[in-house]
């Protein structure tokens, strides 16, 4: 067996927005993410195996999501600002 250390934070850049998310495990099957957006008031998408979840960036930009499943999910980022297109994450393992 190699052993490894698991990475607990993740962050995303495109030419429109940043986002950093933090991983905290909370059981074998499941994990709690807090996470920060270059803006606020950023609508951010967590996509599940079997569920899609929604919530709004704070003024500051930060948001979370509790109870999320292990195995693969990615973030989709809408912004308010009018013709910019949502930013789309690469699948990660939580």
């Amino acid at each position: 067996g190699t052993s490894y250390d698991r990475a607990t934070s993740v962050t995303f850049t495109s030419g429109a927005l940043s986002a950093m998310v933090t991983i905290d495990e909370q059981s074998a099957h499941a994990a709690s993410i807090t996470g920060w957006t270059s803006e606020g008031g950023v609508e951010v998408e967590l996509r599940e195996r079997s569920r899609t979840r929604t919530t709004t960036s704070d003024a500051h930009g930060r948001f979370s999501f509790a109870d999320v499943q292990r195995g693969l999910v990615h973030f989709v980022f809408r912004h308010g600002s009018a013709g910019v297109a949502p930013v789309i994450t690469p699948a990660i393992e939580i």
